[in-house]
């Protein structure tokens, strides 16, 4: 390492950039803050940092980072940076690498990479430019837009430009349940391949907390570097926005089941109504009566759709309906039934003692086990079958949804076990009623897990935010993500200020004669306000 290598002379008043950019505005607190991520690079730990507004965090840590991965700090590449909004990994991609790419007189190789939901699937999109008029005439225009956007390599739902119907993204994006893999006849032209193939090539990859935290919770089921995982194997990386890390590991590394989710997959094997497609089951005989020339198995196949499985999905779907009714009139969150708004409710209790709820779930249990094992009888074999891939790989996906659920339904509902937290979320509309409801597990501790699954997995990092602190101690943030549990000379703290005079710069209007927010003409009244 050049000892002579600092990213302080740089960022400083007479430094490089202010040298190269004479808008560049000198802030110390940049200052200090790049040079305690640059100490974490070297040394590895962690920092907890705390940066007021306009304190220009993004080039404290790009900077060091960049310098670090110069000098071949890293034994593993790419540092990943993940960030919790769409807005803010737009930003480091757009302007905030490019212009220190361009002060610097180099180019580090980075990549974007979004959730697997957010790129185009060329197969799917080849399927209804064939087949359009399977799509309602209302998006019929909007597909052709994407075409050809597609077509000239824009690949991501965000670098369209427009806003896609929510009925059209499903119908063309890529996800897991339908995609094909190696038998897939673009993968060379994929989307999703490129952008991973990409980020495994890169010096440093750009990622949302969503997205990291569904790919740290698959290293606890195969390994830390396996590489079948989403992200590339890592050793440093920089968590923005990071007062949400808490929120989104739980989610990714706890269990739930959401009543939508599951509505959603039902209706996509059932959807029997409507011109405009039908669900994957009630189409399904067509392409087994084209395609599987054994009439032996074709017999066995249509009589086990015919007879198990369209019936048995929709005894599911009953059950299901009784499943969150039972739990949205139980005693116990009879309270959250009334309130306007979405509302969470811990409990402590095993609800399967409840007589009732207990039946339910034994029954819904015992038909999911059921309906999964005529699944597998009926996919045994499609594979081979090339036109039957789709439907394989989708069905296939269908018996591990539902075995997760039967699996998880116990474990959800015992909310006795005290390294648990347990909790119901009420959805309700516009008139009090439940239109959603979500069960949800996590352990208690949290940050045990992290610090075994994460923290002592890789060399080091950074979190960083405007609010990280409860009155200037970050005590609180590390017992939450078991940063704890690491030795103290392991992770270091830097509170900064922001710059901005607040007091001399900002007022404090407060209106009284708008209309209230949901009022039509409040729009309309607040525009006219603004300009003043």
């Amino acid at each position: 390492m050049n000892p002579e290598v600092h990213p302080y002379p740089a960022l400083g008043e007479n430094g490089l950039f202010a040298i190269r950019w004479p808008e560049f505005e000198y802030r110390p607190a940049q200052q200090k803050m790049s040079s305690l991520i640059w100490e974490r690079c070297q040394e590895g730990g962690y920092a907890l940092i705390e940066a007021g507004t306009g304190t220009g965090k993004s080039l404290a840590y790009l900077y060091p980072v960049f310098l670090a991965v110069q000098e071949n700090q890293f034994q593993t590449l790419p540092v990943i940076i993940s960030t919790y909004t769409i807005n803010l990994q737009q930003q480091l991609i757009e302007k905030e690498i490019p212009f220190l790419n361009q002060t610097l007189g180099s180019s580090r190789q980075t990549a974007l990479l979004l959730g697997r939901g957010n790129y185009l699937c060329w197969r799917k999109l080849h399927f209804f430019r064939q087949n359009l008029s399977l799509l309602e005439p209302a998006y019929r225009n909007c597909f052709e837009r994407v075409w050809r956007s597609a077509s000239q390599q824009v690949g991501s739902v965000e670098q369209l430009g427009y806003a896609l119907p929510s009925f059209l993204r499903e119908k063309i994006t890529s996800e897991s349940a339908t995609c094909l893999r190696k038998y897939c006849s673009y993968q060379n032209s994929c989307f999703w391949v490129a952008a991973r193939k990409k980020a495994f090539s890169a010096e440093v990859v750009i990622v949302n907390h969503h997205l990291f935290f569904t790919d740290l919770a698959m290293r606890r089921q195969g390994g830390f570097s396996d590489e079948g995982l989403v992200l590339p194997p890592y050793q440093f990386v920089i968590f923005d926005e990071a007062h949400h890390l808490a929120e989104v590991a739980g989610e990714h590394l706890g269990m739930g089941i959401d009543q939508n989710e599951i509505n959603h997959f039902c209706h996509r094997l059932l959807q029997q109504d409507g011109k405009w497609g039908r669900g994957w089951l009630p189409s399904l005989r067509q392409r087994l009566v084209g395609n599987l020339t054994d009439l032996a198995q074709l017999q066995t196949a249509i009589q086990l759709l015919e007879q198990s499985l369209i019936p048995g999905l929709l005894e599911l779907e009953n059950l299901f309906h009784a499943f969150f009714q039972a739990l949205d009139h139980h005693q116990l969150f009879r309270p959250t039934r009334f309130r306007a708004n979405e509302s969470k409710q811990r409990f402590t209790a095993d609800l399967l003692t409840d007589p009732y709820l207990s039946k339910v779930v034994n029954q819904l249990r015992q038909a999911l086990d059921e309906w999964v094992s005529q699944l597998s009888r009926f996919v045994d074999g499609l594979e081979e079958v090339e036109a039957l891939r789709e439907d394989f790989v989708f069905l296939a996906e269908a018996g591990h949804f539902f075995t997760g659920i039967s699996a998880s339904l116990p474990l959800l509902l015992d909310g006795s076990d005290d390294q648990f937290v347990s909790w119901l979320t009420i959805r309700p509309d516009s008139r009090g009623q439940t239109v959603r409801t979500m069960l949800n597990r996590v352990p208690l501790q949290l940050g045990d897990l992290l610090h075994r699954q994460l923290f002592t997995q890789v060399k080091g990092g950074v979190l960083t935010s405007a609010t990280l602190t409860v009155k200037g101690d970050f005590s609180y943030i590390k017992e939450r993500l078991g940063l704890d549990l690491s030795p103290s000379e392991t992770c270091r703290e830097g509170i900064f200020a922001s710059p901005f005079n607040y007091q001399a710069n900002v007022s404090v209007i407060i209106a009284r004669d708008l209309p209230p927010p949901e009022d039509p003409s409040y729009l309309a009244a607040v525009s006219t306000l603004l300009p003043r």
